[in-house]
């Protein structure tokens, strides 16, 4: 090539250059990256239902104000308070007035007696009578509010089988408490009223035993007539006295299932030895 030519040979390519540089310089600056695209949050899942309200009395706890004055609770043995070890039981709560003015009373029926309805016990020698269920329901429905006047009395709940509640298993002198909420508050002036009542437990003769034995077992069996199917609760499940055993073993033999729980009821080792002779008899 003559020199001339590639002296200006370099030049169509520093024109374009420079047009290129002047394009670049001309034109808006790039945009900046795009930020990252937030996750899609997932579609917010439904809360969990809450649980169903408890079932409550139409007569809720507190709902009649202060314990009113005069109000004196007394818990009531059928029979009178003297019975035999192994004799079923029933009580109720009862309500009186003592002052001068009418008051209301309600049983909210809530079922559950732990906190609702309360018994103890002790015996003579101040050692505390077992509660056999620890806690558990009763049978009763709403009561009330029913209006107590001056002087008068209410029976406001029955416990038709004590020995549920307590286990007295053995003879002697027991000292009840017995409470129950009735709608009212306690105040600084005044609680709601406890009852107190004294039981004594005699031993039952060999002939109480029997007849007591016989009378249970012809109950249960009038109980499955009246209604056939349904369950009914063991009928000699709470004698507790060795005086039982020989009237329990004739019932087992006679083909009565209850009276294994009848002795198993027993602490004494001819209630072991009657459970063990039927055993072998059995497997024999």
């Amino acid at each position: 090539m003559h020199p001339r030519v590639a002296r200006w040979a370099w030049m169509p390519l520093a024109v374009l250059g420079l047009r290129a540089g002047a394009v670049l310089a001309g034109d808006p600056p790039p945009d900046p990256p795009a930020p990252p695209t937030p996750p899609v949050a997932a579609p917010p899942q439904d809360a969990p239902a809450p649980p169903p309200p408890k079932l409550r009395s139409p007569f809720p706890v507190d709902a009649l104000g202060p314990v009113p004055p005069g109000a004196r609770l007394s818990f009531e043995i059928e029979g009178g308070t003297t019975h035999r070890v192994g004799d079923e039981l029933s009580a109720a709560f009862v309500i009186h007035n003592d002052g001068t003015e009418a008051f209301r009373a309600v049983d909210d029926g809530s079922g559950d007696r732990r906190g609702h309805e309360h018994l103890e016990a002790v015996d003579d020698a101040g050692q505390p009578v077992v509660d056999p269920a620890g806690s558990g329901f009763s049978s009763s429905g709403p009561m009330g509010p029913d209006t107590v006047e001056p002087g008068a009395s209410l029976r406001v709940k029955g416990i038709p089988h004590l020995g549920r509640y307590l286990r007295f298993d053995r003879p002697g002198t027991f000292r009840i408490r017995a409470s129950i909420d009735l709608g009212w508050t306690d105040t600084p002036e005044r609680s709601s009223p406890v009852a107190e009542v004294t039981l004594v437990l005699t031993r039952p003769t060999p002939e109480d035993a029997a007849a007591a034995v016989a009378r249970r077992i012809a109950k249960k069996r009038a109980d499955e007539a009246q209604a056939p199917g349904r369950w009914v609760w063991p009928c000699l499940e709470d004698l507790y006295d060795p005086a039982y055993v020989p009237a329990l073993v004739e019932a087992l033999a006679q083909g009565e299932l209850d009276a294994v729980e009848g002795l198993r009821s027993i602490d004494d080792p001819s209630a072991i030895d009657a459970l063990s002779a039927a055993t072998q008899s059995r497997d024999g």
